[in-house]
């Protein structure tokens, strides 16, 4: 924004999430929101989470529509949310808020859990730009050598938080029960769970085997160097590391939940969730397969990717959703 002051300053997301603890800082921002609405034409004030949106609701005679971003499984009923616990309990009869969730899991949630807000609600999945994914790429050679493993070996990968979610240890649990030997598992990000899976592979003898690399500012552009890239997660949003995976070109394993078995890739992109055996078995598949069906597949994944997940689409639907707030 252009207001001078406040408002050019970061400011820090522990704010929004403890508002009590930061009053005055809260306060002048509410003041500033509240300044920069009336002096300028907002037709529609469009919010990225729970937090920005409460905020917004306590601004009083706030009379533009808000649409809100949901990315996966909430709830409004919290703490820290009281003008939307509030808002969830009794809404107002007029309709002036939107809520976008990037996926018909998200939506599904949500909506059990507030059956009294259904009417404005709708399902917008997130994009990428296949294009500018695959311009960015590393060469294959490049992307491995910064790996540390030879062009000969079978790279498994994964790219994002190592989180308790993104369960990567059904990955580690199945590396001892791959056919083939010459192999490197390639993690790529941090959490709080990197100590738990370093002593998973200790404790089954691979650690030689994976590579812990940490974060990596430019993590997608070495999507080149796997063979298949894995997602295990237990639940999952609207996954950009997936899409992202998807339209490097590289090869695809994930777990068999509804928010990835709704992206429709090909039934043998999938495995059983948490169960290392079955993802064991695909990649196994994988090694023994001909070239003419691993390139079908990647076909099929790439117009998946170019398609339903394209720019083109992604703002189609939102011109239309917001044209709807507004009226228009």
């Amino acid at each position: 924004a252009d207001t001078p002051g406040f408002l050019s300053k970061p400011i820090d997301f522990k704010t929004l999430r403890r508002p009590r603890k930061h009053p005055v800082i809260v306060y002048r921002l509410k003041q500033a929101i509240k300044a920069y609405l009336a002096e300028n034409q907002i037709d529609c004030v469009i919010t990225d989470g729970l937090y920005s949106t409460e905020l917004l609701f306590q601004i009083q005679k706030l009379n533009q529509p808000i649409c809100t971003i949901f990315h996966g499984d909430t709830h409004l009923n919290r703490r820290h949310l009281p003008r939307l616990s509030k808002y969830a309990k009794d809404p107002p009869l007029d309709k002036n808020w939107q809520r976008i969730f990037v996926s018909e899991q998200a939506k599904t949630y949500f909506e059990k859990r507030h059956p009294y807000l259904k009417q404005d609600n709708r399902v917008i999945e997130n994009c990428i730009d296949s294009k500018e994914i695959r311009a960015q790429l590393y060469s294959r050679q490049d992307a491995r050598r910064l790996f540390d493993t030879d062009s000969n070996s079978f790279v498994l990968g994964a790219l994002g938080r190592l989180s308790k979610e993104k369960n990567l240890e059904t990955l580690l649990l199945s590396l001892p029960k791959l056919a083939k030997t010459e192999y490197q598992c390639v993690l790529i990000g941090d959490g709080k769970e990197k100590d738990k899976l370093q002593h998973t592979a200790n404790t089954l003898g691979i650690r030689k085997r994976c590579n812990f690399m940490g974060y990596q500012a430019h993590g997608k552009q070495l999507l080149s160097g796997f063979d298949i890239f894995v997602m295990p997660s237990l639940t999952e949003g609207s996954p950009i590391a997936l899409l992202e995976a998807m339209a490097s070109g590289v090869d695809i394993l994930c777990s068999d939940i509804d928010t990835l078995r709704s992206m429709q890739l090909p039934d043998e992109c999938y495995f059983r969730c948490q169960n290392a055996d079955s993802l064991a078995q695909r990649i196994n598949q994988r090694f023994a397969e001909e070239d003419s069906e691993k390139s079908d597949r990647l076909e099929k994944i790439a117009s998946i990717v170019d398609t339903r997940y394209s720019l083109k689409r992604f703002y189609s639907e939102y011109r239309e959703a917001i044209q709807r707030i507004c009226g228009t």
